[in-house]
């Protein structure tokens, strides 16, 4: 299904055909399993990466007075950064040659942002314009920082799936299910974590306000699977405990 090209992964089995479970699980695996390349920046670019990676339309009058450099240095910088294919610029208006400039990260670059650079994934999540992400991001927001970050963390590799499925021309309604199927992993996981947590507090993560966001992005069969997941780790705890010696 994936087979490894010098350098980089083509993705195979996945394009033409449904998006199962098993090609999930393998595609999952097979990333997770390779470390981001890592490419040397200087401490400028890392700091025009970080930043753009956070902001919406970002310029260059915006990262002259970020950087507190001047155009020429800050222009270099971001030069450097296109040719690592971690940032992209644009035009705001294509149609006017004149208009400036909108300096954007990569799906690479937020990839090597939150895995090389530490950027806190939440803060790229937030800018990001997916609906799916919003609602999952409205889902958790009332629960506090050191128990989203637990739901969040297991997202890390989300801009390098997506990433692959640029590169091979997916269609949107397959983009929109990989999204969501990675947001139901990452849940799973998630939950599994926050349920070893002594403070965890399920009436915080599941409120009547949040209930509506995760019914806006997850259908009636997702949940069902979901819930199913939770009650055979309830079911696999209440054996064990019966078990385990006092």
């Amino acid at each position: 299904m994936i087979k490894q090209q010098g350098e980089t992964y083509k993705v195979h089995g996945i394009i033409e055909e449904e998006l199962d479970e098993d090609a999930f699980v393998f595609l999952h695996q097979r990333l997770a399993s390779r470390p981001p390349a890592e490419v040397r920046l200087s401490q400028l670019q890392e700091k025009i990466l970080k930043f753009v990676c956070t902001r919406p339309n970002v310029d260059y009058v915006t990262l002259t007075k970020e950087t507190k450099r001047d155009r020429v240095t800050v222009s270099q910088s971001v030069d450097s950064l296109v040719n690592h294919h971690l940032v992209s610029k644009d035009k705001s208006d294509p149609e006017y040659e004149k208009s400036k400039v909108i300096v954007k990260a990569t799906l690479l670059g937020k990839h090597y942002s939150v895995n090389i650079l530490k950027v806190n994934l939440e803060d790229i999540l937030k800018v990001e314009d997916d609906k799916f992400i919003s609602d999952f991001l409205e889902f958790i927001k009332d629960i506090p920082d050191l128990q989203r970050c637990k739901l969040i963390e297991p997202l890390h590799d989300l801009f390098l799936y997506l990433y692959y499925i640029w590169i091979h021309d997916y269609k949107a309604r397959r983009k929109d299910e990989l999204i969501k199927r990675i947001l139901k992993a990452g849940l799973k996981t998630g939950i599994h974590e926050l349920m070893r947590d002594e403070t965890y507090d399920a009436d915080n993560l599941f409120n009547k306000r949040s209930i509506e966001s995760l019914k806006k992005l997850f259908g009636s069969q997702e949940l069902k699977e979901l819930h199913q997941y939770i009650v055979h780790m309830k079911n696999n705890i209440i054996a064990t405990e019966a078990k385990f010696p006092k």
